[in-house]
Parts: structure tokens; sequence; C-alpha cells
């Protein structure tokens, strides 16, 4: 089953390449290089599945996942991030996200996130 999903972080490679492993496995993708422009693209399109990068500049991870479940409280938030920051991945968590994951990400458990949340 495809599901509508919607990558958030500021390096467009990694979205450009995390969009091409999810498309080739039949789901819908966007991405969004900015919090703001998540926020934007959540407020018009319908996503079932959110992955957010806890850096980036502007409004940061937490701050998106925070305003994400204020736009779209049903949808499922995932964090990403690159560091080994529990104080990170609590405040993520505390704020709406389902959890995060480790980058380089693992597409093993991508997929069974991706199956649970469909």
């Amino acid at each position: 089953m495809a599901a509508n999903i919607l990558i958030v972080d500021d390096d467009p490679n990694f979205c450009a390449s995390f969009s091409d492993v999810l498309k080739e496995k039949g789901h819908n993708v966007d991405a969004a290089l900015s919090g703001q422009e998540a926020l934007d693209k959540l407020r018009s399109a319908e996503y079932r599945i959110v992955f957010v990068d806890m850096k980036m500049p502007g409004l940061d991870g937490v701050e998106t996942v925070t305003e994400i479940k204020k736009i779209k409280p049903d949808v499922t938030v995932v964090g990403i991030t690159g560091y080994d920051d529990y104080e990170l991945v609590k405040k993520a968590v505390e704020s709406g996200a389902q959890g995060c994951i480790y980058k380089p990400v693992d597409y093993e458990l991508i997929n069974k996130i991706i199956e649970k949340s469909i």
C-alpha cells in the first residue's frame, strides 16, 4: 500500500536519495528543505508520514514537529538525526514525534515504520 510521505531536511542530496528509495517502494513522496516549507506543504496536501531532520537552520526539528502536530495532529512524525543527542530525541518525542532514527537511515526500519503507519 502506498503512503503520502513528506521528507523535511535542509540537505537537498539527502532529500533526493531518501525520496528515490521511497518512490521505488511505490510511495508518493514530497520534500521540503526547511521547517517553514514543510508547514506550507502540510497546509495544502495530505500526508500520512512526515520524516523531519532535527538539526535545521531557522525552524529546527523540534519546533517543526510541534507545529506539524498543531496543523495535522493525526500525522505520524518521525525525527531523523545524525547526532547522538538524547536530549534532542527526548524533546522531539515530547513534541509529538513517534521517535527518532539515525543517519545513515536504515531502510528496513523505515519500511517497518511506514507499514505500521498506513
